[in-house]
């Protein structure tokens, strides 16, 4: 497991001023005061309650919670069962375990509303942890699930600000088997303590960090929704460790999330609390919630106050209040101020989600900016607001198709929770609890070499940087060998998470060796037909297809579909999302629109009535229908599905998600290719510079928005911006690629096509004669690349003059699209204009009639801009060739 957060704090802060008591007598005046006011108005409540316990606000939370509790429609329990059940939780807690798994527990640090907190010994290591307990009481499903849902968030995280993760598992108990997960223990300082009578400039400075450590959480899928300063502790050394996660919140895109409320129940605290955080439930909740929880927290670091006043409040009150009444001036109560950092925390605080920051790294720049004495964004016209306009006109923001490398080290993690998830979804029988119990112990078994073997090697000031990554799972990989022999199915599960993420790294050729041992291994342990196994498959066929090995990758997806098909149903989520890889791999790998078409409409055939628009297999859908529309050079119909693609993303993952980023990737290249270059250049720019800080610069997503923004500027007649970034582009690609991967001859041909451009056909055909000699002997003479560049080459040979070569390089072309291709296919008729003026140059004009007219009919018939303007070429060459075999026949060369 990764990285989380659990503290050591005073016990006076735990009870924060009350009593202190705990345990039976604890429970009986929290059930006193329970019964004393259920049976009033919501209202009256909080004023018998605030008169029965003034010095007490935790006492009165614990009575409020319970109310809440048992106003939920999803209880069934009444108040005095609801009353029982807590007494039980609480006098459970009376006889504290003398152990939980291999920790000794020292002291109960406190306790929340969904377990206890101790301070416990490891002896091996020898360290100090803070130890989470499930309460005995609390063994629901939607207990465990919550609890399980904490530690998956904890266990997504890596930072140096954000506590440290030791170990997850179930603890044999005299209450019985309870979920428990051990961490760091910190001491120190709240926030708000340790920030008291520091300088602005120290304050400020610890804000920035905590912005990152936010940043890096949201980044790997995860929200906190509880910011605030007493969850965030400062070391006595200085270092702040953002903590309890215990009401995050995962944006995992089979939105489990929603499991962590019941029934819309509001999490949080409220005076820092969103406004959409008050309505209930996960709808409007994302990462812009907790940046205006962290707009909270630096209003509260400068001035010492709140933004609002709603302490005392109840959450009804605390949300009209925060969704109605305006800001108090930050200047207002700190005069001091005003200015930059008023301005800075206003942003912050918009009630509309889409006027905030939209991410906590833009936060934390700007606060940045005001330190190093720059002029910060948040003012118009500044860059990142004219961004968030042209989100607000496309109801989308601008970014880009790469994808954050870290998040696929610690997604493993989330592979192997996802295992946990089967043994409290149902009522399972028996045969399936022991299966779901071997699933766990597998999940158990995977992070514990993850955090051994991966994370481990992975230092906080590196994290993010690909190399880093790469030699992280260099080693671990290097680690398999033998170390699961008698745990086969644990050894292909850390196969497949490994593989996935050199899947990501480029680095095909190890992936593919570590998922199809694992698949092997599957096979023939649970069959080819088991979910696990087919799930593999599905794995190795995306490595498949990044590799260039499109034949194995679409018969792999065949076989898994059928088997989807029998065991699943067609209406599944793993069979829609197969006939949606196949629409991808039949248009990118085969560049058959007609075969993708088919699959779409047959995902579109099948769709569940309840499959909503940002279902992640319906986006994977619409994303397929925007690039058959770019195949096709239909870019209103790709601009309007991206844009309207890109509200569905955007409001689902937030904007710095990588599945927003392709999104927004795809909109910049249908922009570009209607013309429109102011629009798509910053989505470009954008797109590439996050590719590059989440994914490293070789990162095959960084290597195609590279080439697609230098394109753009050869596009724009910026030849001296495209020709240095597609030189460095096709230098990485040869690198991690090879030679021959599709991504290296698309480079070669763009570079060589600028060059031509700028008249420099020597330059042109030397990079065109060594792609296509390097294709020729790697994939042969009827590969669609090799004809491709063939073909290209022969076009820069005419105009050099070479025609004698050329000619040769267009008929073997023209021979081998016949074969594949219907004979009105656009290519066939640009690859017969090209031999025409080839044949003209060599004084063959009958033959070039031939082909210029061949040509002519059949562009003629596609009505784009791109095949209008060379029919008018054709015409031209075509009245040459005429005007010289009339005006003198015998010198036509046969």
């Amino acid at each position: 497991m990764a990285h989380g957060s659990l503290v050591a704090r005073p016990r006076d802060f735990e009870a924060q001023g009350g009593t202190g008591v705990t345990g039976p007598d604890r429970f009986k005046e929290v059930d006193r005061l329970f019964q004393a006011v259920c049976d009033l108005a919501p209202d009256d409540r909080i004023e018998a309650l605030n008169q029965a316990a003034p010095g007490d606000p935790s006492l009165r939370e614990e009575v409020l919670g319970l109310l809440r509790a048992e106003s939920s429609a999803e209880t069934a329990l009444t108040p005095s069962a609801m009353a029982s059940c807590f007494a039980e939780a609480f006098s459970a807690g009376a006889d504290d375990p003398a152990s939980v798994g291999a920790y000794t527990i020292v002291r109960r640090l406190g306790e929340g509303g969904m377990g206890v907190v101790y301070e416990a010994r490891q002896s091996s290591p020898n360290r100090r942890v803070a130890v989470k307990l499930l309460r005995p009481a609390l063994g629901s499903q939607q207990a465990f699930r919550r609890f399980e849902f904490e530690i998956e968030a904890i266990g997504r995280l890596a930072h140096a600000n954000i506590a440290q993760a030791f170990e997850a598992g179930v603890a044999d108990t005299p209450a019985g088997p309870r979920p428990y997960f051990a961490m760091e223990l910190v001491d120190g300082d709240r926030l708000d303590r340790w920030a008291s009578g520091r300088p602005l400039r120290d304050r400020l400075e610890m804000f920035t960090r905590i912005c990152d450590a936010v940043h890096h959480a949201h980044t790997r899928g995860v929200l906190h929704r509880d910011l605030k300063p007493a969850n965030i502790m400062v070391t006595p050394d200085g270092v702040p460790k953002v903590l309890d996660f215990g009401v995050a919140r995962t944006l995992e895109e089979d939105g489990r999330g929603s499991l962590m409320t019941m029934s819309g129940q509001v999490l949080g605290t409220p005076a820092y609390m969103s406004p959409e955080q008050f309505i209930g439930g996960d709808d409007g909740v994302d990462t812009r919630s907790d940046v205006y929880a962290l707009g909270v927290v630096l209003y509260q670091l400068v001035s010492g106050e709140l933004p609002h006043d709603v302490l005392g409040k109840s959450a009804f009150a605390a949300a009209q209040i925060v969704r109605e009444q305006p800001t108090r001036p930050l200047s207002k109560v700190s005069p001091t101020a005003a200015g930059d950092i008023e301005t800075i925390a206003t942003k912050a605080l918009e009630r509309d989600k889409s006027r905030r920051y939209q991410s906590a790294s833009e936060l934390r720049d700007d606060v940045q900016r005001f330190l190093d004495g720059r002029t910060i964004t948040a003012r118009p016209p500044s860059v990142s607001y004219q961004l968030s306009r042209f989100a607000r006109r496309h109801a989308a923001a601008v970014t880009g198709a790469g994808l954050a490398i870290i998040a696929l080290l610690v997604g493993m993690v989330a592979t192997s929770v996802a295992m946990l998830n089967a043994v409290e979804q149902r009522d399972l029988a028996r045969a399936e609890r022991a299966e779901a119990r071997r699933q766990s112990g597998i999940a158990a078994a995977v992070t514990d070499f993850l955090n051994e073997d991966v994370l481990a090697t992975v230092t906080a000031s590196a994290l993010g940087k690909d190399a880093t990554v790469r030699q992280a799972v260099d080693a671990a990989a290097d680690g398999l060998d033998g170390r699961f022999v008698d745990q086969p199915e644990t050894g292909a599960a850390i196969e497949v998470s490994i593989g996935n993420v050199y899947n990501a790294l480029g680095e095909y050729e190890r992936a593919e060796s570590l998922l199809r041992n694992a698949h092997a291994t599957l096979a023939e342990r649970r069959g080819a037909s088991d979910p696990m196994t087919l799930d593999v498959s599905k794995d190795l066929a995306a490595v498949l297809r990044e590799a260039g090995n499109f034949d194995e990758a679409r018969r792999l997806l065949i076989l898994a579909l059928d088997a989807y098909e029998r065991a699943l149903g067609p209406t599944a989520d793993p069979t829609l999302d197969t006939i949606v890889e196949l629409a991808q791999i039949e248009l990118d790998g085969f560049g058959d629109p007609d075969a993708s078409a088919a699959w779409v409409h047959r995902f579109d055939q099948r769709r569940p009535t309840g499959m909503t628009d940002d279902h992640p297999v319906a986006m994977k859908a619409d994303m397929r229908r925007g690039a058959l529309a770019i195949h096709t050079r239909d870019f209103g119909p790709a601009i309007e599905a991206y844009e309207r693609l890109a509200i569905t993303r955007a409001a689902t993952y937030g904007e710095r998600h990588h599945a927003t980023m392709a999104v927004y990737h795809n909109l910049a290249v249908s922009y570009e290719a209607v013309g429109r270059y102011a629009d798509a250049e910053p989505l470009y720019a954008r797109t590439l510079a996050f590719a590059r800080e989440m994914s490293g610069p070789d990162n095959p997503s960084t290597l195609v928005t590279a080439h697609n923004l230098a394109y753009l500027y050869e596009s724009m007649g910026r030849f001296d911006e495209a020709e240095p970034l597609y030189i460095d582009t096709l230098e990485r690609c040869r690198r991690v690629f090879g030679p021959t991967h599709p991504g290296t001859l698309t480079c070669s041909q763009s570079l060589a096509s600028l060059y031509r451009e700028t008249d420099r056909l020597k330059e042109s055909v030397a990079l065109l004669r060594r792609v296509h000699e390097d294709a020729l002997d790697e994939l042969g003479p009827d590969a669609p690349p090799v004809v491709e560049i063939a073909w290209k080459l022969a076009v820069v040979l005419t105009e050099q003059g070479e025609p004698d070569e050329a000619i040769g390089l267009l008929e073997r072309s023209i021979a081998s699209v016949r074969f594949r291709l219907p004979p009105d296919h656009p290519m066939l008729g640009m690859m017969l204009a090209a031999e025409g003026k080839c044949l003209y140059r060599l004084n063959r004009h009958a033959e070039a009639i031939r082909s210029l007219e061949a040509s002519e009919t059949i562009l003629s018939n596609h009505s784009t801009a791109e095949y209008i303007a060379h029919v008018e070429t054709v015409r031209d060459y075509l009245s040459r060739a005429r005007s010289a075999l009339a005006a003198d026949p015998s010198a036509d060369v046969e």
